[in-house]
């Protein structure tokens, strides 16, 4: 099990049996080695892992349902996990995109990252990788045209502090 300074690492799943089956956080968890995975059914039961100081939530990868519900109260879902990144975990790209749109035109939601479900299993956990250490990732299909572009008042990429592994 992957500790820092006695600390148990782990990567929430928000959602149903439905959105994140046994097996597929089995295989996670054999590919991030040392890294727990861990299901809620509820943004309340994630409290179970962070009330313990000696435990942390990396991501919090939710499910494409909760979508509107995490962009509504993104305060409280970031406050509760305690964790470095809210990951969206789609199957809708058009959805998704309109997700993305939303989360662009608020500097509050502008962290949250995005994770196609329906793509082979050796893409998506080499998505899983790269979003749990800490690097973006924008899906093909998530990309804004130019005409968004234009749209977009604001659009400039940033580049986020680095921050410690620790």
């Amino acid at each position: 099990m992957r500790r820092f300074n006695d600390r148990k690492v782990y990567i929430g799943f928000l959602g149903s049996n439905l959105d994140f089956s046994k097996r597929l956080l089995d295989l996670a968890k054999l590919e991030l080695e040392g890294v727990q995975m861990r299901r809620f059914e509820t943004l309340e039961d994630v409290r179970e892992i962070t009330s313990d100081p000696k435990n942390s939530i990396r991501i919090l990868i939710v499910a494409e349902s909760r979508a509107e519900d995490m962009i509504a109260r993104y305060r409280h879902y970031t406050a509760t996990a305690n964790c470095e990144a809210l990951v969206l975990a789609y199957e809708d790209p058009g959805h998704a995109k309109t997700v993305r749109l939303a989360t662009l035109q608020s500097k509050e939601t502008s962290g949250i990252r995005f994770l196609p479900m329906r793509c082979s299993v050796d893409v998506w956990l080499s998505l899983l990788k790269i979003l749990y250490y800490r690097q973006d990732v924008i899906p093909k299909e998530l990309l804004l045209s130019q005409g968004e572009n234009r749209h977009r008042h604001s659009l400039a990429c940033t580049k986020r502090p680095a921050r410690s592994r620790f």
